[in-house]
């Protein structure tokens, strides 16, 4: 006894069904064909791992500037006091250089309700080297380093 979709393969009609259906697909309007790369056609549905790493690519590239600009903003306080140690380091090296045998080793400065300390540090007597530190409550703010020739040649 023959199976029915044996008579339909040996008639023929199973297959002319198939390529009707085929041909009623690739001739109405709007087929577009699946990609031979990811096999989808334009309406497939998700993403392939490539797109999806692009994507966040962009994203990230655009993101990060942003987020780390915020986080800085969210810090003045820092800012205000590396502007304020540098005000206080560039009037102290001039002092240093115009007066060097006038200098104390550590100064107490109020600036703006604060105290500011400055140690003055000089090693070397010929061709001295010169270290000032800024601190505000114990921590160090800032810092610069440099040579001078003294006056007695």
């Amino acid at each position: 006894m023959v199976s029915v979709a044996m008579k339909d393969c040996i008639s023929g009609t199973r297959i002319t069904r198939m390529i009707r259906n085929i041909a009623d697909k690739k001739f109405t309007r709007g087929y577009i064909p699946p990609s031979p790369v990811n096999g989808r056609g334009a309406g497939g549905e998700g993403y392939t791992l490539l797109e999806a790493l692009v994507a966040l690519g962009i994203f990230l590239v655009v993101i990060v500037p942003l987020i780390s600009n915020f986080g800085g903003m969210l810090k003045p306080q820092l800012a205000r006091d590396r502007f304020i140690s540098t005000c206080l380091l560039e009037q102290e090296s001039a002092l240093v250089i115009s007066c060097p045998g006038q200098v104390p080793s550590e100064k107490r400065r109020q600036v703006d309700g604060q105290e500011w300390v400055v140690e003055i540090e000089r090693t070397g007597s010929d061709f001295a080297t010169w270290r000032l530190i800024t601190r505000r409550g114990g921590k160090q703010i800032g810092e610069v380093r440099f040579h001078s020739w003294s006056a007695s040649r």
